[in-house]
């Protein structure tokens, strides 16, 4: 199976976790990791509570993946506590968001729009059946300024250099997507 999860805030970070822990290929759009927990810790006062309890916050494979720190920040937390938004960000979302399973995962970009695909009368998907449904994340990405070689940029107009910096469409499709661009108390209704 291969799914997308829009959004890379708590919901959309444990959400991936859960489909990486079933086998599931899965890619993780979002503009930022942590989405609005880390926007009120970079912003916010420092001392706002998540008004729930560790318990209710963190997630069984998120756990799993502070496991296999070093330092396992969450060893040292009373679960029944309730954890300020900076608390919350430093020692659960901060580390699971630069852990190599999100990063493998993680594309840094907006998406622009969800479709349903439809498989032409002759198409064929590996491992899918004209049956399967296939929906089409369109998403913005930055170009990728380290391949572009400064002998060929010399040669370019200035307009032509602009369009190169120019974030661009690009596709893929999947056998699911999650729309986890809510906030913990209030998930987008899709």
């Amino acid at each position: 199976m291969k799914g997308a999860i829009v959004g890379g805030g708590p919901l959309g970070i444990e959400m991936a976790l859960d489909l990486l822990s079933l086998g599931a290929r899965v890619s993780l759009f979002a503009s930022v990791l942590g989405g609005n927990i880390k926007e009120m810790n970079d912003g916010g006062p420092k001392n706002l509570s998540m008004g729930s309890t560790w318990r209710k916050l963190v997630g069984h494979h998120g756990q799993e993946v502070l496991g296999q720190l070093q330092n396992n920040p969450l060893e040292k937390i009373d679960l029944d506590s309730f954890p300020t938004v900076t608390e919350f960000w430093e020692t659960y979302l901060k580390p699971i968001t630069e852990s190599g399973p999100i990063r493998a995962i993680f594309k840094e970009g907006e998406v622009k729009r969800v479709h349903k695909r439809f498989l032409g009368l002759s198409e064929e998907v590996p491992e899918k059946s004209r049956l399967h449904d296939l929906f089409r994340v369109v998403y913005l990405a930055s170009p990728d300024e380290s391949s572009f070689s400064e002998q060929r940029l010399e040669s370019l107009s200035e307009d032509v250099l602009k369009s190169l910096r120019v974030p661009i469409e690009k596709f893929d499709d999947f056998d699911i997507v999650v729309d986890a661009t809510g906030v913990l108390g209030n998930p987008c209704p899709m």
